[in-house]
């Protein structure tokens, strides 16, 4: 690794420090913006969550002062200074949540890691973290100033059966694109706990970065990769187990998009190849082959959109239906998704699989009517559609990580950019967005909107969760920030659907100079964020007693998502260890509830029985039942 040399007698930056005059005035101006600026809407409901200043001002007041902490911190001029600060707050939101047992809040230095610390002197070439801190600009380019987590116990597990904080987790590669250009910046590919707690940590350089991130479905606490080397947007395939902290890089497996890879079985990948947004290819990973590929073409796809070059289509999402036999695309630059017309495929058929389109949803040339939550309709090919948003004829533009989670509906993160005409579509900002398609009536309608309320130009993730909330991310471009402003530089939310409420926050704390730096994307960000559980969830069990068997149920979720279904295994014991019954358990893909029944001899639960879980990977849960 090379080891720059960037030490001089620079001053720190420094940033104006934000008063208590300031906050009142802003929580003043607030209360006059939050019904349009902040908002989360399902079906007809609305809950106003948080609020901005202005047009670009970034601030958010909120009752907790830890959470304030990353909207004061301005003034700093050395990383000891934030740190006092930081756990002051922290003290006195101990002392304020002493009465609400189900919030908590913590402040995180990840230079407090020994893996982070090492790494980052090494790449420095610092002798110790305070030689480092000196330049305070090359500093924040290697690690955030601060991370601050905050959470609502109650709103997170909300039916007290999900895995404690400490053993839920959210997987992320948090990179700091452009900071400086003689390291090329920090990345850190991460799995932390919701209290905060790092749980593995894999440190790399910024020029490969982590686009695609998916929980493997063949190993245990790990995540298979799509990375982008030097942006652009191509790299190789990789798989990172943040249990054993072991990355492994494939020397073939470049994968042509590195926006997203789906996994087919213990060695291949499918992935888009590079230029050529309308074609899936099979590869081995063993030797970077192609297996065979899928061709898209045809049916009401428009000639247009395939003579057009890819930096103009830019395919960033695709997945399988649960048989595998239809794709789902989402296409950034045409503000639109598809689904393609049932196929068969034939792995064995080198030559490959032509497969048409059978609707688009978004777009001038969408084939559906889409319907905003407002319930206003718009035809395609009328006047009314094809002004949406700003003239795009849709609903959604720049669109990142749309993804079908069942029952008809897609959750994506709705960027809310032109990139055509580089300017943003909607005044309220990038947003969370469920859309659901009726194939029949032939309609996507908007559901359900979390509003940010300033705009992100790239990258953001939408997933839903087992409990029904929503988990996103963000981060805000400097167009939303007043150039003497600072504020976070990324967040991962998680979001109640039925009313808005934030369950869980991370927020990640950089220099504060965003809104200055001449380039559109800087700062701290990352592309997507997934949720993974310790163990597979067990919801609910109850039992029925009958007069010749008893009948036990229970909800149950893996502790991973998956596109398709995922296989395990369950045995039910009574408290002295005799097996009672035993079989095997399908999840349902997409992370929806899957429903057990299991009759067991009458009174064989009498005194209390455990239910084991085990899926594929040999992750374990456990709960009791009493008949």
């Amino acid at each position: 690794m090379e080891t720059p040399s960037h030490y001089g007698a620079a001053e720190p930056a420094t940033h104006p420090l934000i008063t208590s005059t300031h906050r009142e005035y802003e929580v003043e101006d607030i209360s006059a913006r939050t019904s349009s600026r902040r908002r989360a809407i399902g079906l007809g409901a609305v809950a106003v969550v948080m609020g901005f200043t202005g047009v670009a001002a970034m601030m958010r007041i909120r009752d907790s002062p830890a959470a304030a902490a990353s909207a004061m911190l301005r003034s700093e001029t050395e990383a000891a200074e934030a740190r006092t600060w930081f756990e002051h707050e922290r003290a006195e939101q101990a002392m304020a949540d002493a009465d609400d047992s189900s919030s908590f809040s913590r402040t995180v230095y990840f230079q407090d890691n020994e893996v982070i610390l090492e790494y980052i002197l090494e790449a420095s070439g610092a002798s110790s973290l305070e030689e480092l801190e000196q330049d305070y600009d090359y500093y924040m380019s290697f690690v955030p100033k601060a991370v601050t987590v905050s959470g609502n116990l109650d709103l997170i597990n909300p039916d007290g059966d999900y895995p404690d904080v400490n053993e839920t987790y959210v997987a992320f590669d948090l990179q700091c694109k452009n900071c400086d250009a003689g390291n090329g910046a920090m990345s850190f590919l991460m799995v932390i706990n919701l209290l905060g707690d790092i749980q593995g940590v894999y440190p790399h350089n910024e020029t490969l970065s982590v686009d695609a991130l998916h929980a493997s479905p063949v190993s245990s606490k790990e995540l298979y990769l799509g990375m982008n080397k030097d942006s652009l947007e191509n790299g190789p395939a990789a798989t990172w187990n943040w249990g054993k902290n072991e990355y492994y890089q494939y020397p073939w497996g470049w994968t042509g998009n590195s926006h997203d890879v789906q996994w087919a079985d213990q060695n291949y990948l499918w992935h888009v190849p590079a230029a050529s947004d309308f074609q899936l290819r099979l590869m081995d990973l063993g030797s970077g082959d192609e297996v065979t590929h899928i061709n898209v073409s045809g049916g009401v796809l428009p000639q247009a959109w395939v003579e057009k070059s890819t930096s103009m289509v830019d395919i960033n999402h695709f997945q399988f239906d649960d048989d595998n036999k239809i794709a789902y695309m989402s296409f950034r630059h045409l503000n639109a998704f598809i689904k393609t017309s049932e196929f068969e495929l034939d792995t064995e058929d080198t030559s490959g699989t032509t497969v048409g389109v059978e609707w688009i949803v978004g777009s001038h040339n969408g084939t559906f009517t889409l319907i905003d939550i407002d319930g206003t309709e718009y035809k395609p090919g009328t006047p009314e559609y094809n002004q949406l948003y700003d003239g795009l004829g849709s609903m959604w533009a720049g669109q990142h990580n749309l993804e079908f989670f069942g029952d008809d509906e897609f959750m994506m993160f709705d960027n809310a950019y032109d990139m055509e005409n580089d300017k943003f579509a909607n005044p309220s900002g990038s947003r969370l967005l469920i859309v659901k398609v009726d194939e029949e009536a032939e309609t996507a309608t908007l559901v359900w909107e979390y509003q940010f309320g300033y705009n992100t130009t790239i990258y953001g993730d939408n997933d839903q969760l087992p409990s029904g909330n929503l988990l996103g991310c963000a981060w805000p471009d400097k167009s939303s920030i007043g150039r003497s402003e600072s504020t976070f530089d990324a967040e991962i939310v998680e979001v109640t659907r039925e009313t808005g409420e934030i369950a869980w926050r991370m927020e990640v704390i950089g220099s504060g100079e965003r809104a200055s730096q001449p380039s559109d994307t800087y700062g701290w960000m990352m592309y997507s964020v997934e949720r993974l559980y310790e163990s597979p969830v067990i919801l609910s069990p109850n039992c029925t007693t009958g007069d010749s068997n008893d009948t036990i149920t229970f909800n149950t979720f893996n502790n991973f998502k998956t596109a398709t279904a995922y296989t395990g295994t369950y045995v039910i014991t009574t408290s002295d260890g005799d097996e009672v019954s035993d079989g095997s358990i399908s999840w349902k893909s997409h992370w929806r509830k899957t429903e057990v029944q299991i009759d067991t001899s009458s009174g064989a639960c009498s005194g209390g029985c455990e239910i084991t879980v085990t899926n594929a990977v040999g992750d374990v849960g456990t709960n009791s039942v009493t008949c």
